[in-house]
């Protein structure tokens, strides 16, 4: 339980210091005034009573003296009267002559207290602000009585009063002055205090640090301020540093910080997530735990004399996560100096770029096919009109030879037969490079898949397996047909050749969505922009073989690229495969890895709502001869000798034309019907679709066959000719043009249908 003394000490202690200063000063101040007070009033009474009892003391001698003999002689009067005489000292109040036997032998006024002690001690005593002096009477040196003198002690009292009043002024006019005192003090003392508790106060209350308390002097108080000051210094860096660290901790950037011998001593969360390392597992360590083994040594020594001479390393890192797979990084590494300038520490940021650098990849892939798709298209294209020409004179060669020149006939089979291989060498260019026509139609995949899966079983040999997992609620495509047997032919055959000791062709459909992930964090739709939107039926290819490289696997859709030996491929299959899928508004990705197989997986939109049976083929077989009109165009001399000559040859009235206006003029003039235009698409100053649109104003009656060799100036020309058009593609025959003109003209006057 607190006592009394307790409780005013914590009053004491909870008063502000201002108070307390004061309070301090006044109190010291009366105190040392009371005790200097006191001293003196102590010393000034003892005088006074020093001097009283010897005034009085002095008085008791003389009495006695001239008392002494009226005691001897016993005459109490003669002593009274020496007694009265005392009445001329005003501070003697009574006075007894006592004899040896202490009876009262003659007596002076009434003594203190009403009656006279009945003992005569020799000595002074004090009592109720009376002095009493005793002293013995002697006559010839014995003792003969004692004489009593009371003396009052007023002047003493006054004195003492006096001097206590004194005091009392004293110690008021001390306090007074110590109070005026701490007033200054306050400045010295009180202020300095007040300012701290009142910084403090602000610090805890809104937690700002960037106060700072003024300094008035160098003494204890100067020296807290600077303390205190230091203090919030600290805690400012402090805090710095914790944003600091928490700015870097949740940096989306990894964050590596290391000694100047490389040693790893701070990591952040995003590196740990980038990496697959803790940072207890890298901290102490060095960065070459992430090599890969992409980057030579010479480039880690560049990268370090770049370092060591202080400058910012920037740079590309193929490193190796702690799963072991790879992932593309850009990095900045700086070197951090200190107050000497001295190379301390090394801080690198580094970015997972994997993402954007497969799309840039996936994107200068598809820019680089681009480029070659362009050359051979055009390549193709002139090759095409020559092709046409020859395989076109060798056929009616072989037919004019019938019966006649055996050795004539066998060079113009040799020739035809050379220039169809060259014609399919051509068709396979144009399929990669995506400027082939196609005739789609609405199919579906797993009926296509099913039908080809024995036809591909005896390609493949009985030592591989072929399986189908196919996904019954599998979307229908719109595609050509031909062309995806091809693409499912052609993948099998790459199948096969990865696979020459035997295993396992699986063919497989599953309907899929352009957001479903292509691999690191990359969706397809996101790593093919070209992509059609809405769902898609997936058309896989995988075999058990023996894989690919990323090198070999980044080519395989170039043409005339391959790994197989000359005897066994052209490199045109995949390059076909790739024209064919992204004319069809598709994509094709491949997965695969050393001795672990590869997968080809083939983007398909979902047709519409198109039946089977409304793009149908109903092309019927017609006799190939006829008396209609045609008129030719073509800018190609060679071909259009070689089209005029078969279509007389059947009976056909021809009409030729070089280019578009010479065809209006040739169709103006001709005085009789116009049955058949056979244009080319791609021709200098009016295109095969204007010379179309023209011709239907002056012969509404003719019918059109486009001829094509697509080109690069083609693809307008088709779209300029209207969504309904007959093509013959370059190179054709004699037979294939007469069955292709007479089946245009079947159509009569109804509008042309797509082929």
């Amino acid at each position: 339980m607190p006592t009394s003394r307790h409780i005013g000490l914590t009053r004491y202690a909870d008063l502000p210091i201002k108070v307390k200063v004061t309070l301090l000063l006044a109190l010291t101040a009366a105190f040392s005034a009371v005790v200097a007070g006191t001293v003196i009033i102590a010393g000034d009474i003892r005088e006074l009573r020093t001097t009283m009892v010897n005034r009085v003391s002095g008085l008791a001698d003389v009495v006695g003296a001239n008392t002494a003999a009226a005691i001897v002689f016993d005459d109490p009067a003669a002593a009274r009267e020496v007694l009265e005489s005392l009445s001329r000292e005003p501070i003697i109040g009574a006075a007894c002559i006592y004899r040896p036997d202490g009876t009262v032998f003659a007596s002076y006024g009434a003594p203190h207290g009403g009656a006279w002690p009945t003992t005569a001690p020799d000595g002074t005593t004090f009592a109720d602000n009376h002095i009493s002096v005793f002293s013995t009477i002697r006559e010839g040196g014995e003792p003969v009585g004692t004489v009593l003198l009371c003396a009052h002690a007023d002047e003493l009292r006054e004195r003492v009063t006096r001097a206590v009043l004194a005091a009392l002024a004293a110690i008021g006019g001390t306090i007074g002055l110590a109070v005026a005192v701490s007033a200054r003090l306050q400045r010295l003392v009180s202020d300095p205090i007040l300012k701290l508790a009142e910084a403090a106060g602000r610090v805890s209350a809104g937690g700002d640090y960037s106060i700072r308390v003024a300094k008035q002097s160098n003494d204890e108080i100067g020296r807290l301020c600077d303390g205190f000051n230091d203090m919030l210094e600290q805690i400012q860096r402090r805090d710095r540093a914790l944003e600091f660290l928490a700015a870097i901790e949740q940096a989306g950037d990894a964050i590596v910080i290391t000694g100047p011998d490389g040693t790893i001593e701070y990591v952040n969360p995003s590196f740990e997530r980038m990496t697959g390392y803790t940072r207890v597992e890298v901290v102490g360590g060095k960065p070459s735990i992430l090599k890969s083994g992409r980057q030579s040594d010479s480039f880690y020594r560049d990268l370090w004399e770049a370092l060591k001479r202080g400058d910012v390393w920037k740079g590309h890192f193929t490193n190796r996560r702690k799963d072991g797979s790879l992932y593309e990084e850009e990095a900045a590494i700086s070197p951090v100096r200190d107050a000497a300038g001295t190379i301390v520490k090394y801080v690198a940021t580094k970015r997972d770029v994997t993402r954007e650098h497969r799309i840039e990849e996936q994107m200068r892939q598809s820019q680089k096919m681009e480029a070659i798709g362009e050359l051979a298209g055009g390549i193709a294209h002139d090759l095409n009109n020559v092709l046409t020409v020859i395989n076109g004179h060798a056929e009616l060669l072989m037919e004019r030879t019938k019966g006649g020149n055996a050795s004539v006939t066998k060079s113009a089979t040799e020739i035809l037969s050379s220039g169809q291989r060259a014609a399919l060498l051509v068709r396979q260019i144009l399929a990669f490079s995506r400027r082939q026509m196609l005739q789609p139609k609405v199919l579906d995949l797993n009926g296509v898949v099913e039908s080809m899966k024995g036809m591909l079983q005896c390609l493949v040999s009985e030592r591989i397996e072929v399986a189908l997992a196919l996904d019954p609620e599998a979307g229908f495509v719109e595609a050509d047909p031909s062309q995806l047997e091809q693409v499912l032919v052609d993948l099998a055959v790459n199948a096969r050749d990865a696979m020459p000791k035997g295993g396992r062709l699986v063919i497989g459909t599953e309907n899929a969505s352009p957001t479903e992930n292509a691999g690191a964090d990359v969706s397809l739709a996101q790593a093919r922009p070209d992509l059609r939107s809405g769902p898609h039926v997936v058309l896989s290819v995988s075999d058990t073989g023996c894989g690919m490289t990323a090198d070999v696997k980044s080519r395989i859709f170039e043409p005339f690229f391959t790994t197989k030996d000359k005897s066994k491929g052209t490199g045109l299959g995949l390059a076909m495969v790739y024209g064919i899928v992204k004319q069809s508004g598709g994509e094709i990705e491949v997965q695969s890895a050393p001795e672990q197989g590869t997968t080809f997986r083939i983007h398909l939109p979902v047709a519409g709502t198109r039946s089977l049976s409304e793009l149908a083929d109903a092309t019927t077989q017609h006799a190939v001869r006829g008396s209609e009109t045609v008129l030719v165009v073509e800018d190609e001399a060679s071909v259009r000798e070689f089209v005029t000559t078969v279509l007389k040859g059947l009976g056909y009235t021809v009409l030729e034309a070089s280019d578009g206006l010479d065809a209006l003029r040739a169709a103006g003039e001709h005085a009789g019907p116009v049955h058949l235009a056979i244009t080319d698409l791609a021709m200098p100053a009016m295109g095969g679709g204007r010379l179309a649109d023209k011709l239907a104003r002056v012969r509404p009656g003719a019918q059109v066959l486009y001829i094509s060799g697509y080109s690069s100036g083609e693809g307008a020309s088709i779209e300029s000719a209207g969504p309904n058009m007959h093509v013959l593609d370059r190179p054709f025959s004699a037979t294939t043009l007469a069955q292709k003109v007479k089946e245009v003209l079947s159509h009569g006057s109804s509008r042309s249908a797509v082929v």
